[in-house]
C-alpha cells in the first residue's frame, strides 16, 4: 500500500460516515436502564423504569410494540437467538418470558426480592437471574432449566396451560443451584 491509497481509502471512509444521522428513538417516559440487540441487529430492546419493554426496528427507528407486565421498573432484558423469545427482569420481583411476534407474556417467575439481572445460556435451555440484597434476603444467582416447548415458537401456547393439566416439564424449574454472592464470614 503507498501512503497515498490509504489516506484517500480513509477519506472516502469518513465523509462517507459523516453523513450518517442518528435515529432519534422516543416512546419511554422514564429513564432506560437497558438496551440490548438481538442476535441478527435488526431489532433493539429497550427497557425502562416506566415499567415497559420496548421493540424497535434498527433500520428506521419504527416501534414495532410494547411488553406491558411488570408492576415496577423493568431492569434487564435478554432476547433468545432466534428473535422469538424475550426475557425481562423487573423490580417487581419477577422475571418474565414472552412471546416476540405476539407480545404474549407466557411465562412470570416470582422471586423472594427485585431481579436486577437475567440472561439467556446459548441454546436458551437455561437462564439466569439476579437478585439484590433487601428485606434481609442476601444476593443471589438463580440458574433454572427452561423446557424446549417453551422456548421455541413452535409448540407453546399459554392458553393451553393451566393447573389441572399443567405439565411439569414445560415451566421453567430452579434447576437446584442457588449461588449465594456476598463476603464469606470469618
Amino acid at each position: 500500500y503507498g501512503r497515498g491509497s490509504y489516506s484517500q481509502s480513509l477519506q472516502s471512509h469518513v465523509k462517507s460516515h459523516a453523513t450518517m444521522r442518528p435515529i432519534m428513538l422516543t416512546g419511554h417516559e422514564r429513564p432506560i436502564t437497558c438496551v440490548r440487540y438481538n442476535h441478527d441487529g435488526d431489532l433493539l430492546f429497550t427497557a425502562s423504569k416506566d415499567k415497559m419493554i420496548t421493540m424497535w426496528r434498527t433500520d428506521n427507528g419504527e416501534r414495532m410494540g410494547i411488553f406491558k407486565g411488570h408492576n415496577g421498573v423493568v431492569w434487564q432484558v435478554d432476547v433468545s437467538r432466534d428473535s422469538t423469545r424475550l426475557i425481562s427482569a423487573g423490580g417487581d420481583e419477577n422475571v418474565r418470558i414472552w412471546d416476540v411476534q405476539s407480545g404474549t407474556l407466557l411465562w412470570s417467575i416470582e422471586h423472594p426480592t427485585a431481579v436486577r439481572a437475567v440472561s439467556l445460556a446459548l441454546g436458551e435451555r437455561q437462564f439466569l437471574s439476579c437478585t439484590d440484597s433487601t428485606f434481609g434476603y442476601q444476593p443471589a444467582i438463580n440458574l433454572y432449566d427452561v423446557a424446549e416447548d417453551l422456548m421455541t415458537s413452535k409448540s407453546f401456547d399459554p392458553r393451553e396451560q393451566n393447573d389441572a393439566t399443567e405439565d411439569e416439564d414445560s415451566r421453567p424449574r430452579q434447576a437446584h443451584h442457588r449461588l449465594q454472592v456476598g463476603s464469606a464470614e470469618r
